[in-house]
C-alpha cells in the first residue's frame, strides 16, 4: 500500500502548475522460502523500498484555447531527474496532434474525442521514438470522461 499526493494551482486563467509525490510509503514484500524448500534450502524474506518519486509541472493554453504547451520535471529516489516537453493542438472539432519530448526520445500522436451529453469518449494513439538500443513504442489507449 503506498500514496500519491498531488497540488493542482491555477495562477491565471490559462496557466497551470502541479506537483505531485508518488510512492509514499510504498514497500513490496516477496519470500522464497516455498520454492527452494523443494530443494532443501532455505528462502530469503525481502522488503524493498519504492523509490519515492516527485514531479513539478505546469501547462499554458494559447491561441483561443487551441494550442496547450506543457513542460515536466520528476526526479525520484534512484534516478537522475527527467525533463518532459509537450504540445497539444485542437485544430478540428474533436481531434488532436500531439508533439513532445520525453527524456531523449521523441513523441507524437493523435487523439480523437467525442461528447454526447456530458460523457466524452476518447480514442488516442502515441508514438514514443527509441534511445539508443532499444525499440520505438506504439501505444493506444481509450477512454471515458462523465
Amino acid at each position: 500500500v503506498g500514496f500519491d499526493l498531488g497540488v493542482l494551482f491555477t495562477p491565471y486563467e490559462k496557466v497551470r502548475i502541479g506537483l505531485v509525490a508518488d510512492n509514499i510509503g510504498m514497500k513490496y514484500s516477496w519470500n522464497s522460502g516455498k520454492y527452494w524448500q523443494e530443494f532443501d534450502q532455505i528462502g530469503t524474506d525481502t522488503k524493498e523500498d519504492f523509490p519515492l518519486n516527485f514531479k513539478l509541472g505546469g501547462s499554458y493554453l494559447l491561441l483561443k484555447d487551441k494550442l496547450l504547451l506543457s513542460a515536466q520535471a520528476d526526479k525520484n529516489s534512484k534516478q537522475s531527474a527527467r525533463m518532459h516537453f509537450g504540445a497539444e493542438f485542437w485544430g478540428v472539432k474533436y481531434l488532436a496532434g500531439r508533439l513532445g519530448y520525453n527524456d531523449g526520445s521523441f513523441t507524437f500522436g493523435l487523439g480523437i474525442n467525442y461528447k454526447v451529453k456530458s460523457v466524452t469518449f476518447g480514442l488516442d494513439y502515441a508514438f514514443i521514438s527509441s534511445q539508443v538500443g532499444t525499440n520505438p513504442d506504439n501505444l493506444v489507449s481509450m477512454g471515458i470522461e462523465f
